[in-house]
């Protein structure tokens, strides 16, 4: 099958021919319809995550999203049949064994949901790790109805639906876009104000158009005193600060509580997910589309900053 692939530490990673998996017991094997890129398979296409963090296994398919086919099914299968279509997000303990791929196993008690009517699989390939992330931010805010946030970082893919998740539980949202468009999309999005992230001081913006807000989702800041300095000057005494970068000291800092979040493959956050797209509360943002032999572009998408979702066809 064909593969993106980091195939040893220091070579570039690239479309190559590697050997179909098999399911074994318990397992599903899925072709793969569509994925999408993420600002973690970029840097794990570089071969630029720690060891430490996540190993590599050469040689490593890369890519986290996808929404497939179950094609075949290993011993002891019951949640699943042939020909039934999931989606979801793979998250191993190691980088490798991924969705960049025509063919992935899965798991039947992990990663994938069945896919809900009414969802494209264009849009689901793009679904899980972003909505799942911007869930978990949302929740671990645990705001009541009426609060002000700041989401600093909201055009990206899981800024987009954290926007919508909050803006759904009541949240007031305060969404940082750059330029007239991407505020007038993030206001369609739900979200109650936009400041222009490019035009000036995001914390004098925030604390001139509505004051302290009580919680904070930092998508952007990659080090601890920049994520410190922003909730700082921008969150009340006794709020709440999440980020996705790795940058919050546990505990709290400046009187506001602070947590990391890191994404979970978890079946039940997926089945939430599809509740919130029945109920029309959240959809896709998928701003472009890329063939399999265009993921290079697809990459080059995420490096520059493309708003919402960049989709990858990866079959037919």
């Amino acid at each position: 099958m064909r593969a993106f692939v980091l195939e040893a530490p220091g070579r570039a990673s690239s479309l190559a021919f590697v050997s179909r998996p098999t399911a074994g017991a318990g397992q599903i094997l899925v072709r793969v319809g569509y994925s999408s890129v993420n600002p973690f398979d970029v840097l794990s296409a570089a071969g630029n995550v720690p060891p430490a963090v996540m190993p590599y296994r050469f040689p490593a398919v890369l890519g986290r999203d996808v929404c497939g086919e179950v094609v075949e099914i290993g011993a002891g299968v019951t949640r699943y049949r042939v020909g039934d279509r999931v989606w979801g997000f793979v998250k191993r303990a190691y980088i490798g064994d991924g969705t960049f791929a025509e063919y992935v196993c899965i798991s039947q008690d992990e990663y994938v949901q069945p896919l809900p009517d009414g969802l494209r699989p264009e849009d689901a390939g793009c679904l899980g790790l972003a909505s799942v992330t911007a869930l978990q931010c949302v929740t671990a805010l645990n705001l009541s109805s009426g609060s002000s946030i700041l989401i600093n970082g909201a055009t990206g893919g899981v800024g987009t639906m954290a926007t919508q998740l909050a803006a759904s539980a009541g949240l007031r949202v305060v969404a940082t876009a750059r330029g007239s468009e991407e505020q007038v999309l993030m206001r369609e999005l739900g979200a109650e104000r936009t400041i222009d992230w490019s035009d000036g001081s995001i914390s004098e913006q925030v604390n001139s158009a509505v004051g302290r807000v009580a919680g904070l989702i930092d998508l952007i800041s990659s080090d601890a005193d920049t994520f410190a300095g922003l909730l700082s000057e921008t969150v009340a005494v006794g709020g709440a600060a999440v980020t996705t970068r790795g940058a919050a000291v546990a505990g709290s800092t400046a009187g506001v509580r602070t947590e990391n979040i890191f994404s979970r493959s978890d079946v039940q956050l997926l089945a939430r997910i599809a509740r919130h797209i029945e109920a029309r509360e959240l959809r896709v943002l998928r701003t472009r589309e890329y063939a399999f032999d265009e993921i290079a572009e697809a990459m080059a998408a995420i490096s520059e900053g493309a708003v919402g979702k960049v989709a990858l066809r990866i079959s037919d």
